[in-house]
């Protein structure tokens, strides 16, 4: 079964506007927004047995530029989202991309290398007093392979050849927090290098993200 076109858009935020201001640092503020181009009524959004995000693969997350400017990168692939209607008080323009993955859609076949970014949330199960719960994981070697497993079936890490280790840079964020909901992710932004091994099955993972607290910025998989 193949995946459904990824659309994305580019919101770009005016930071000069308080709104602006709050969408570029507040979670769940941002959440809230781009959750709007679903089109879904509130009571829909409410109710907790459904999962509207999670059906729309509807990922997001904040980019800063070198200029300070701050963007959402929004993507869905839900074809009746309104990603053009992501604007408003906080937003001074709106970039929408019919297809997320035009540019790297030739170089998407077995064995070809593609450079990708992702902000996620490495976790592990701990077993404390009989009971198993998820804790960070804070080690870089243990965050890397954690990066590997969720990439396996699809992608591998490419290796530096000069190194023989992964081309992946590692980059220890702020902790995620969201209010008043008072969930907390740990955040690590990696960078490197995929060896493309089975094309359907990574754009299905580009599609869907990885990690969790997708709903709140992370997980989003950019590929170059």
């Amino acid at each position: 079964m193949s995946t459904p076109t990824i659309r994305a858009a580019r919101v770009t935020l005016g930071l000069g506007s308080q709104v602006g201001r709050l969408l570029a640092s507040d979670v769940q503020e941002a959440h809230s927004f781009v959750t709007k181009a679903l089109r879904l009524p509130q009571e829909t959004l409410d109710d907790k047995s459904k999962t509207p995000r999670a059906d729309a693969n509807l990922l997001w997350r904040r980019e800063r530029g070198r200029s300070g400017a701050a963007a959402l990168i929004v993507q869905t692939t839900d074809p009746n989202a309104d990603l053009a209607g992501l604007h408003g008080a906080g937003v001074t323009g709106v970039q929408v991309i019919e297809d997320a993955l035009t540019r790297v859609r030739s170089r998407l076949a077995a064995g070809e290398h593609l450079r990708f970014s992702v902000r996620t949330n490495p976790v592990k199960w701990q077993t404390e007093d009989g009971r198993k719960r998820r804790v960070p994981i804070l080690d870089e070697n243990e965050q890397i392979a954690w990066l590997a497993r969720q990439f396996q079936g699809a992608a591998t890490l490419a290796q530096d050849p000069f190194t023989g280790a992964e081309d992946v840079a590692v980059e220890q964020e702020p902790t995620v927090k969201v209010m008043p909901r008072g969930a907390v992710f740990n955040s690590v932004q990696f960078t490197g290098t995929l060896l493309v091994e089975a094309p359907d099955a990574l754009e299905a993972l580009v599609a869907s993200g990885i990690g969790r607290g997708r709903a709140f910025g992370l997980g989003l998989v950019q590929v170059a």
